[in-house]
């Protein structure tokens, strides 16, 4: 049987057509889910090819809409599974919407740098940082590091135009730390910053 894989809710400017290549529009008021045929299973586990596919449809659609992206996985039965969903949360998601409008996402990774002289504890360093950074940002979240890790990361959700900016205050605040490694990546759609509900 065929259904429907989710990869993302997206706010609509008056489109009907699908959003990217071999991918559907469903549509509910000035919303579109945006989705792509599959088989009606449960998902094991995500391979890596899904994974990548994924990510290359939302970041498609962030280049010209707000998007809210979906966990990847989630499996509806059929287009009126969608649409009902998509009313049952309506006011959530178009706040959602609303929220990451013309904001995108930094991730900052902080590590130890062992080429360079200095006794600082990374943790430590990127608590810092991650402190003096967040007044740069709408919001800011710190991502779990795995017990005993060296490199430890947060991600800012900023708005778009302040980009450079906020590029710069992280130079600027990793210049008052020694024996640090720092890397700043993105701009990414909104992961870090999204929850979506599937429980009826």
């Amino acid at each position: 049987m065929t259904a429907l894989r989710l990869y993302a809710v997206a706010a609509l400017n008056g489109e009907s057509r699908p959003l990217v290549s071999e991918t559907l529009l469903i549509l509910y008021r000035d919303l579109g889910a945006v989705v792509r045929k599959a088989p009606y299973a449960r998902v094991a586990s995500e391979g890596d090819d899904e994974v990548v596919a994924q990510h290359h449809v939302v970041e498609e659609v962030f280049a010209h809409h707000a998007v809210l992206p979906a966990p990847p996985g989630v499996i509806f039965r059929d287009e009126a599974a969608v649409v009902q969903w998509m009313e049952l949360h309506y006011a959530a998601l178009a706040d959602g919407l609303t929220f990451v409008d013309g904001r995108c996402v930094a991730r900052l990774h902080v590590s130890d740098d062992e080429a360079a002289e200095g006794d600082s504890d990374p943790k430590v360093v990127a608590a810092e940082m991650f402190r003096e950074l967040r007044r740069e940002a709408s919001a800011t979240l710190p991502l779990r590091a795995a017990e005993g890790a060296t490199e430890f990361s947060a991600a800012f959700l900023i708005e778009h135009p302040r980009w450079e900016a906020f590029s710069t205050a992280v130079a600027e605040a990793a210049k008052k730390q020694r024996g640090i490694k720092w890397e700043i990546t993105g701009p990414w759609p909104a992961y870090d910053f999204v929850q979506m509900k599937f429980a009826r």
